[in-house]
């Protein structure tokens, strides 16, 4: 910025729009008044302990968020409860894209709530991710993005329109990594699954509860 004159708009999709939200935590006080706006198109957030920061509480009121209906990446993570939620042409996951995104005029068409199964996933995820340790966390999600780089794809439609292909190199990928990363990785999992499994009111039903006295 000090090599540039004017104000400023920092924006970015997926990863980019969490780059973009850390971005203009990085500005210094001195400079920023010069950033007009923070856009973060579905991207993931930071830990909660980020949102109380001096740092981000001088974006806070700068930042603007928005998420698709079926919302999974993006929900990474903790976010503030300032943001909205689009509604997409495409399902699933494959929302993530944002051409998918539906609009109106200069505006996108918004809804009122995530979609459930997604909400689900997230919560899972985000419980998951707090009963780790700092390291492990580190390693799966390297491992995680290790593996999905393998498919030598880009978007999510190419790996929907390869799905054996792309499958196949993310199996052979897991193939090469070391003894204990797979350990890391497979505890990871088995963690993640049991914390998904109690987020599923059904399979709370016939939990056991303390008797009163």
């Amino acid at each position: 910025m000090a090599a540039l004159k004017g104000s400023f708009i920092l924006t970015g999709h997926s990863k980019g729009g969490n780059l973009a939200v850390r971005a203009g935590m990085s500005i210094s006080a001195k400079s920023i008044g010069r950033l007009e706006a923070v856009y973060n198109y579905d991207g993931p957030g930071f830990p909660a302990q980020v949102y109380k920061s001096p740092s981000f509480l001088q974006i806070k009121d700068r930042l603007f968020s928005f998420f698709p209906h079926f919302c999974v990446v993006g929900m990474l993570f903790e976010h503030t409860n300032k943001y909205k939620i689009v509604d997409c042409a495409a399902e699933g996951i494959l929302q993530h894209d944002p051409f998918a995104w539906k609009v109106l005029g200069p505006e996108f068409q918004l809804m009122s709530g995530f979609d459930e199964i997604s909400a689900f996933v997230a919560s899972s995820f985000n419980t998951w991710t707090k009963s780790l340790p700092i390291e492990d966390r580190k390693k799966f999600i390297d491992t995680f993005f290790d593996v999905m780089l393998a498919s030598g794809v880009k978007t999510n439609y190419e790996i929907d329109q390869n799905k054996i292909v792309c499958g196949g190199k993310m199996i052979a990928k897991l193939t090469e990594l070391s003894e204990s990363e797979r350990k890391s990785f497979k505890h990871a999992l088995k963690v993640f699954v049991k914390v998904a499994k109690n987020n599923i009111p059904m399979f709370n039903v016939f939990k056991p509860k303390a008797l009163s006295k």
